[in-house]
């Protein structure tokens, strides 16, 4: 025999008996977004939300039951239809065919947001790591100009090469491939996190070569000093012993970049 829900009153005191056979931490509130019918939201002990719906009046023993999923997430909430027998069968039911649902949703959507946060995340650092580039190359002086960036990765160092000479109108010729490579390793460094560096090495004639880069760490983007490149070009990589300078070259600080490394167009 099923119950008599004709009303909110009976609706409401159906809800809170399922409540209590759901468990003792269970509780009912009003549904308020619901207007389709006798509603009422139950808030399980462990934070599900349980909406109990009679979606058709002219079947009011016919309940619909959706477990909610958190804001934001593009899934649809799973839901069973269930008679109104009695609140011990409801609940029953709720476990047994419900909350597996439920999980599996859960766990679904968590997925499905970290893959889009990370996305997002990617999407925000390559920007970034484009506009990085745009503006070094705005603020480098024209001519021969080779940047070499380098990111600590596993399980071996990543590094990308890229020749940004300059024409005579001032434009960068860029090779698309090399300039795709290198915005995506630097991206990938202040994406992680991870350490690295940007090294740019430009050559003009009449004047000694200038070399002057930036470190990545944690994220940041930061300018190295005259000391600190001058001590990278003049130390063995592999053995660490001092290494004389090269003669005509100007080991500086960086230009600044500025607040905002916003892209600017370069020919490639």
């Amino acid at each position: 025999m099923t119950r008599e829900l004709t009303t909110q009153e009976q609706f409401d005191a159906f809800a809170d008996e399922v409540a209590r056979e759901l468990g003792t931490h269970c509780r009912t509130v009003e549904l308020i977004d619901y207007d389709g019918g006798l509603g009422r939201l139950i808030i399980t002990g462990d934070g599900r939300a349980l909406r109990l719906c009679q979606p058709d009046d002219r079947h009011p023993d016919s309940l619909k039951i959706h477990a909610a999923l958190p804001d934001g997430n593009k899934m649809i909430a799973p839901s069973i239809g269930v008679t109104a027998r009695t609140a011990r069968h409801v609940a029953r039911e709720i476990t047994r065919r419900l909350y597996p649902l439920h999980t599996e949703a859960a766990r679904q959507a968590a997925e499905l947001a970290a893959k889009q946060e990370a996305e997002e995340s990617d999407r925000t650092a390559f920007a970034r790591s484009s506009g990085l580039l745009a503006r070094i190359l705005d603020t480098a002086r024209p001519g021969h100009r080779r940047l070499v960036c380098s990111v600590s990765a596993a399980p071996e160092t990543l590094v990308a090469v890229l020749r940004a000479d300059s024409d005579p109108d001032g434009a960068s010729q860029l090779d698309e491939a090399e300039a795709v490579e290198f915005t995506t390793i630097l991206a990938l460094g202040l994406a992680s996190g991870s350490p690295g560096g940007l090294v740019i090495r430009t050559a003009a004639p009449s004047s000694p070569d200038q070399v002057y880069g930036w470190r990545l760490r944690t994220g940041d983007f930061e300018p190295l000093t005259a000391g600190e490149i001058f001590d990278a070009y003049c130390t063995n990589a592999d053995s660490g012993d001092l290494v004389p300078p090269e003669s005509d070259v100007d080991y500086c600080v960086p230009p600044d970049l500025g607040p905002d490394a916003t892209p600017s167009t370069h020919r490639r």
